[in-house]
């Protein structure tokens, strides 16, 4: 006890700051208050900015990595897409008729039955008349024609992609072909042509 009272401490604030002793008190800078000024409100403000600005940048560069990565994939799909229709087109049109024995078929037979002073009194077989020109008919059976089957004849190449895209989507919905979407000149090739079957192959070969 005696020996503790003789080597007592008194407390002492002389000295460097930078002095450290294990046998006094002394603050360091760092444990100093230092009141918070203008200047380090600014800074901190900043910081704060800053750290804000930096969390944009992710979120737009996070925005932006999925908007690539989905016209990337879109990319992808359309080529591969690309590549099936050009697939399906080849074998289907590889199994068409050749071209050689394109022709007009020959129509079917009728006969007429007329009176003895040539009045036709009765038909049998199918039902066919002579070939009527257009300038030998009313201007308004070929428009209406137009209007009712294809409504853009004068617009487009002999395919209509609205009227096919139309007709694919109607089929689609009702899960079975319900529209064809053909055009005057794909209803040509197919009952001069083709099958009237209502085959996604016939439609190709329609096209074709």
């Amino acid at each position: 006890m005696a020996n503790r009272r003789d080597s007592r401490i008194e407390p002492s604030f002389e000295g460097s700051p930078r002095a450290k002793s294990s046998e006094g008190f002394s603050v360091s800078e760092e444990d100093r208050v230092v009141p918070r000024t203008r200047k380090s409100a600014a800074k901190g403000r900043s910081a704060k900015a800053k750290s804000r600005g930096r969390g944009r940048d992710r979120n737009r560069r996070g925005l932006l990595g999925i908007a690539t990565r989905l016209v990337y994939w879109c990319f992808v799909l359309c080529i591969w897409g690309g590549i099936a229709v050009a697939g399906v087109v080849v074998y289907y049109g590889a199994k068409m008729p050749a071209a050689t024995t394109w022709s007009v078929p020959d129509r079917a037979p009728n006969i007429k039955i007329v009176s003895v002073d040539g009045a036709l009194i009765a038909n049998r077989g199918a039902s066919g008349g002579e070939a009527v020109g257009l300038h030998e008919m009313s201007p308004y059976i070929p428009e209406a024609v137009v209007a009712i089957e294809d409504r853009r004849f004068y617009s487009h190449f002999g395919i209509d992609p609205i009227g096919l895209s139309r007709a694919m989507v109607t089929n689609l919905i009702g899960g079975h072909f319900s529209q064809g979407g053909s055009t005057l000149t794909q209803q040509l090739a197919k009952n001069l042509f083709l099958t009237p079957d209502r085959t996604l192959e016939r439609k190709v070969q329609e096209v074709l």
